[in-house]
């Protein structure tokens, strides 16, 4: 255990962690960090996730690639990465995914999507309140995150958990104006 480090070590208290939650659709989710095992999960849903809801998550490709570099680091790293999994159609698929991602030596970065079936069902702020936890504990101190201006759903969520906007700029990749917002815990 000598040679794992300490941020490791906090995040495996979570690391069986399976908290039951009832969305207001009624339907049950199980939230949980992403696991190795999660791998076709995560996969299925981001190829699940419509191109219009893509155009919102900017932070990494929804791609089998991707989702199998971040399942492969998940416990490996200093970043959290949770997800909610539902049964739909009889088989486990990811309802949700989160994260917090370490971008400097003391700052994180957030991001956040929802399979469509359970958007609006408030999951987004149920997986919020568990990453702002686990964050908490873990000792993560500010997070931060981009929402493009016009997403004023999004902006009124992040502002109802402590987000405050501190600058905004142009992303140039879509070529649309989005705010930087920030989060101390």
């Amino acid at each position: 255990m000598a040679d794992i480090k300490p941020e490791v070590m906090r995040k495996e208290k979570y690391l069986n962690w399976n908290i039951q939650e009832k969305l207001t659709s009624g339907k049950k989710v199980t939230v949980c960090l992403l696991k190795a095992d999660d791998r076709e999960l995560l996969s299925d849903f981001f190829e699940s996730v419509p191109e219009d809801d893509q155009y919102y998550f900017y932070p990494h490709p929804l791609d089998k690639e991707n989702a199998k570099r971040l399942v492969d680091r998940s416990t490996l790293d200093k970043n959290i990465r949770i997800v909610a999994i539902s049964r739909l159609k009889g088989k486990d698929k990811i309802a949700g995914y989160i994260y917090a991602e370490l971008i400097s030596q003391d700052l994180y970065s957030y991001g956040i999507c929802i399979r469509r079936e359970f958007q609006s069902e408030g999951l987004g702020g149920k997986l919020t309140r568990h990453l702002l936890n686990t964050c908490k504990e873990t000792g993560v101190r500010k997070i931060q995150l981009t929402v493009h201006k016009t997403n004023k759903r999004a902006i009124k969520i992040y502002r109802k958990y402590g987000f405050k906007i501190t600058g905004e700029f142009l992303n140039k990749r879509q070529n649309v104006v989005q705010h930087k917002m920030l989060l101390k815990l």
